[in-house]
């Protein structure tokens, strides 16, 4: 915890695709839950004995707007997802690229080149 804590610290600048990705998954988890109460009514609405074609047809449109909706904000949070990705992996790359130059020649001596390119990576 005590690392992921220190990264979301140096990637703060970057906020907004964190708030975007929390609001796109509350959204879409409320999408979700909410197919199951929709379907419920449609068969509700088929037993009773004034089943209303239209009220019906438009019921089952709101359960596939539902599932429309919540794949497209599934898309839409993967997107922002993977270029949160990009963008935590540059900053990541950047700071250790930095404090590399800052170290003394010393280190690169006694270190494996392969090594410390991996950790690049």
């Amino acid at each position: 915890m005590k690392h992921l804590l220190k990264i979301f610290k140096y990637t703060s600048s970057l906020w907004r695709y964190y708030a975007a990705i929390a609001i796109l998954v509350i959204s879409q988890s409320a999408m979700y839950s909410a197919q199951p109460l929709v379907v419920g009514k449609v068969i509700d609405s088929l037993r009773s004995p004034s089943n209303e074609l239209k009220s019906i047809i438009i019921l089952v449109l709101v359960v596939f707007a539902l599932d429309a909706g919540g794949s497209f904000l599934n898309n839409i949070n993967g997107y922002l997802g993977d270029r949160l990705g990009a963008k935590v992996h540059k900053i990541l790359s950047e700071r250790y690229y930095a404090h590399l130059l800052s170290l003394p020649q010393a280190y690169f001596d006694n270190e494996l080149s392969g090594k410390i390119i991996n950790r690049l990576h």
